[in-house]
Parts: structure tokens; sequence; C-alpha cells
């Protein structure tokens, strides 16, 4: 009974319209761009601001954004696919694909699988550049706690490619950009 989706019309719209002009100002966020998708379908789009803060040219449908980590869970679902399909195994330890250099010197990176590293429970650090000497360690044994590591993925990334025999820029066109048509 509750949400927007339910119900959208131009009273909708509006009050969605209020919500996202009163917190981009309150966060002086400079731009934003708004699309609303209900049943597979794209039901409101909007753009708010400017991409440009010095010129003031305003935010178009074609402004690209900077979105943080959200690679990773388009790679964890092309993970999932090359899983189900035999590829790759979720619970067996990486080194068995591929050693990793890196942190050969502690041998409970042994115990660490993909399905370690989609959940974030790696034991490595977010990155290595945040330790003081700049080295990757682990801070835990491999699935025995949690702790959000872009590192995990760099790793799994190279497991791909190993059984691949592919890029992951390649393996992530072919399994998710290409197929559903996501073209920008």
């Amino acid at each position: 009974d509750k949400g927007v989706l339910h119900k959208f019309d131009e009273a909708t719209a509006a009050r969605v319209d209020n919500f996202i002009s009163t917190y981009q100002k309150y966060y002086s966020i400079p731009g934003v761009s708004l699309a609303l998708v209900k049943d597979g379908k794209m039901i409101y789009h909007k753009t708010y601001g400017v991409r440009n803060a010095v010129t003031g040219k305003r935010v178009d449908d074609n402004t690209l954004f900077e979105a943080a980590s959200i690679t990773k869970p388009v790679f964890a679902y092309v993970v999932q696919r090359l899983a189900e399909r035999g590829t790759i195994d979720l619970d067996k330890p990486l080194y068995q694909y591929l050693p990793y250099a890196d942190i050969e010197y502690d041998d409970r990176y042994k115990l660490m699988t993909a399905r370690h590293v989609l959940t974030h429970r790696t034991g490595f650090p977010n990155w290595r550049s945040m330790n003081d000497d700049g080295k990757l360690n682990l801070r835990f044994t491999p699935g025995t706690d949690f702790n959000y590591s872009g590192e995990g993925f760099e790793y799994l990334k190279l497991v791909v490619e190993k059984i691949t025999g592919k890029k992951v820029e390649q393996v992530l066109q072919e399994e998710v950009i290409t197929p559903i048509g996501l073209y920008h």
C-alpha cells in the first residue's frame, strides 16, 4: 500500500520532485538524475541541477555520474552466472584456480573462496593502501568475519580472467552489457 509506484500520477511526481530538491539543497548535491522503474518500464525520469558547478552546465539525459562501487554487484552477477554453468565453484579455494603471490606468506588465504569475496568475508582490508606499510594482509581468517573489501574483488577478477581466458571487461560485456543492452 505504500510507496510512490503504486499510484504514480502528477501529484506523486510533484512530491518526488520536492523530496529530491529538498535533499539536494540540504546536502549540497550539485546534480541528480532520477529514474523510476515499474514492471520493467521507466515510468518517470527527471534531471535536477548541474553537472558542472563551475560552468553551470545542467544535468541532462546523457550526463554520466560516478557511481562508486556499482560494478561490484554487476561483477557478482557475472560470477553467479559462471557458477551456474560450472565455470567456477563458489566454494573452491581461489588459490586452486590462481595462487596469489601478494598474500602467499599467510596460509590462511588458501581458505578464501569466491563466496567469501562476494560476501566481503575474505579477511582482506578494503585496500592495501590503507595499511601503514601498503602491503596486503589478512585481518581475520577468511569466512569468520565481515569487512568490506575491494581487494577481494581484485583477486576474484584475476581468477575469473584466468579461468575464462578473457579480460574481465570482455566477460562483463558478454554476460551483462550486451545481453541487456547497457550501452551507456
